[in-house]
């Protein structure tokens, strides 16, 4: 896929001699520190983009393989290699004893990920756009029409609260009457009883005092 600035040597060039005079003059003193491998993969895969990039010379007449417009090396150099790279070289950064060779290996991180700037803006721009299809059939999707609730029609079964109040008070005035009638009845078996009492008493007191006499 072709870049629309495709990418050149020409900013690599500069910073390969840099690279190879930091190796020349720390290699020995700093070969067995944690972020020399870090270093040496930078110098070699600078190395051999400036080869990926630079055109085909008169000399080497043989056939090759086409050459990309983008070389796969370029795609792991700016996503993969570069965020490892900056941490490493940030915590020799932060060294006071060794602090300015963190700094220069970050400046010339950072005129790689500059010149590595046009595939940045070639992946965002290929990435697939969200699909609004969906959202706009769902905003035009016939939802009904709201009926208010006064609008319901009331049906037979349901009972209207008149009806409802009328029912209860004729059920009440029922055991309401129900209830006297049989007060009544009570009072007036009881009202019987004590006469018959009261007549009972009398008839034996006046037998009493009449065999007397």
């Amino acid at each position: 896929m072709a870049s629309s600035s495709p990418l050149t040597a020409a900013p690599f060039t500069p910073l390969l001699p840099i690279l190879n005079a930091f190796n020349h003059r720390h290699h020995n003193q700093h070969r067995l520190a944690h972020w020399w491998p870090v270093f040496r993969s930078l110098r070699r895969t600078i190395r051999n983009l400036i080869d990926d990039l630079s055109p085909p010379t008169s000399l080497s007449s043989r056939p090759g393989p086409r050459r990309e417009a983008v070389p796969p090396r370029a795609i792991w150099l700016n996503k993969h290699f570069i965020p490892r790279a900056y941490v490493a070289f940030s915590q020799l950064a932060a060294d006071n004893q060794h602090a300015p060779l963190g700094l220069l290996l970050l400046a010339i991180l950072a005129r790689i990920h500059t010149a590595l700037s046009p595939l940045s803006v070639d992946t965002s721009s290929t990435k697939p756009q969200p699909k609004t299809n969906r959202s706009n059939d769902l905003t035009n999707q016939d939802k009904g029409v709201a009926i208010a609730r006064q609008e319901l029609p009331l049906t037979k079964a349901t009972p209207s609260a008149t009806s409802i109040e009328g029912t209860v008070s004729s059920e009440q005035q029922q055991q309401g009457s129900k209830i006297d009638r049989e007060a009544n009845t009570s009072s007036s078996s009881i009202s019987k009883e004590k006469k018959k009492k009261k007549k009972g008493k009398g008839d034996a007191l006046s037998s009493l005092f009449g065999s007397l006499a």
